[in-house]
């Protein structure tokens, strides 16, 4: 049976980790809810993180682990905000779900992310 490597970048409740696993035994899940809140701090406006991030998020893991988490990845639920360099090392990616109302507000414009289906948990309506 072939895999499919779903990486969730927001945390999961374990009834919505479940819900995920019941979907199809092909999928792997990894919940690495928190593991990039450091590289968000870094890389995005003090409001953004201030606002969205808990005050002692650091992130988990080292840089190698979360980019071998991002590269082995077919599918990402994410949120906002979101590394701004996952689609450059997510090689793999096949779609992103954005688990947040204001994904349709937030669609990534620059080519890279034109060709990625992107699909809203509260639209839900998808991108080409």
């Amino acid at each position: 049976m072939q895999r499919l490597n779903v990486l969730s970048i927001q945390s999961l409740s374990a009834e919505d980790r479940a819900k995920i696993e019941a979907v199809n035994p092909a999928i792997q899940l990894v919940d690495a809810g928190g593991w990039f809140d450091g590289e968000i701090r870094e890389t995005w406006p003090f409001f953004t993180s201030a606002r969205y991030l808990k005050p002692s998020a650091t992130g988990v893991g080292t840089r190698e682990e979360r980019d071998h988490l991002l590269a082995e990845a077919e599918v990402i639920l994410g949120g906002w905000p979101y590394p701004l360099d996952l689609r450059a090392r997510a090689s793999r990616l096949k779609w992103f779900y954005q688990r947040l109302s204001l994904a349709r507000a937030r669609r990534p414009t620059t080519p890279s992310w034109r060709t990625l289906k992107i699909r809203s948990a509260a639209s839900r309506t998808a991108w080409r």
